[in-house]
């Protein structure tokens, strides 16, 4: 059976380890928990509302990093694993490029820069869905 993996050394496990680290530390993590949730807020991810009484709220947890530049780097993540499909949710999304994309900026580049272009390009189909399914989280913090 595989065990949980450990968390690092100088990095929190939980919200609550927060507490363990220096004033310093503390101040940075909140701060990258704040730039995540303002991120969120930017993009419009939620809507605050009330939860009715006949649902339960998603949990939702923190997980912490710090990248090789030094910045503090906070997400936070939904346990997927408490929804049920058709009743929280129907689809999935995941922000991936797709190869058209790529192809399209290449080809743009390659003309801007050297005059060349490229005679044949596949035409690209954009999609875009918004998922009309409310989804109620339990406390951020």
């Amino acid at each position: 059976m595989k065990q949980a993996a450990k968390p690092k050394e100088g990095i929190p496990y939980h919200y609550k380890d927060i507490q363990k680290y220096t004033q310093e530390e503390q101040e940075k993590w909140k701060k990258a928990c704040e730039e995540e949730i303002k991120s969120m807020t930017d993009r419009n991810v939620w809507t605050l509302v009330d939860c009715p009484p006949d649902r339960k709220p998603v949990k939702c947890c923190w997980v912490f990093a710090k990248k090789l530049d030094g910045r503090y780097k906070a997400r936070l993540v939904v346990k997927g694993f408490s929804q049920i499909y058709g009743e929280d949710y129907d689809k999935t999304f995941s922000p991936v490029t797709r190869f058209e994309t790529v192809q399209l900026l290449l080809a743009y580049v390659l003309q801007k820069t050297t005059g060349y272009y490229i005679r044949k390009l596949q035409p690209l189909r954009w999609q875009v869905r918004q998922v009309h399914h409310p989804h109620y989280l339990r406390s951020l913090l």
